[in-house]
Formats: structure tokens, C-alpha cells, sequence
């Protein structure tokens, strides 16, 4: 049985790349975030939570990235929301 993926993942993909780019420098632990995603992205695009691509949604709406300072905050909210570590994501680079 064939089922049409709910998420395009070659230009989701595409903007975690973007993010990468955007925040390199201003966020470095957030860019990291987002590489780690893109390599998730390549082993098994499955995986990917909706919590995730929720995430990339409200990083770069209306076609604008958040601030860098914001968007590493709302990383951390996110992660804590889930349960998970953010002291993995403050490893400067």
C-alpha cells in the first residue's frame, strides 16, 4: 500500500539548510540544532517529530527568520516542553 508523505521532504530539507545558513553565526548552538535535524532528515525522515517541524514553521514564518536571540529561546522552550535536554544545544561550536 502506497501513502503520500504529509510533509515535502526535500524543501523541508531545503529551509533546515537555511536555517543552518541563517543562524550559524547569531545562534550557534540553534544552527547546530538544525544540522543535527538535517542529517536525521537523511538517516530516516520518519523520525522527524511534529513538534520539529512545528518548530521550522514558527522559525521562519511569513517568509521572515525570528531574530537569532529569540529563536535560540524558543528552541530551549521547545525542548523543555518535550522533556528533553537543552544543555546539549549550549556546546559552543
Amino acid at each position: 500500500m502506497q501513502t503520500d508523505a504529509l510533509l515535502n521532504i526535500p524543501a523541508f530539507q531545503a529551509r533546515v539548510s537555511a536555517g543552518v545558513k541563517q543562524y550559524e553565526h547569531s545562534a550557534p548552538a540553534l544552527a547546530a540544532w538544525l544540522d543535527n535535524l538535517y542529517i536525521q532528515l537523511g538517516d530516516d525522515w520518519r523520525r522527524i517529530a511534529l513538534w520539529q517541524v512545528r518548530l521550522l514553521d514558527q522559525l521562519h514564518a511569513e517568509g521572515q527568520w525570528m531574530q537569532a536571540n529569540l529563536a535560540q529561546n524558543t528552541l530551549y522552550h521547545w525542548l523543555d516542553a518535550m522533556g528533553l535536554e537543552t544543555a546539549v544545544v549550549m556546546i559552543d561550536h
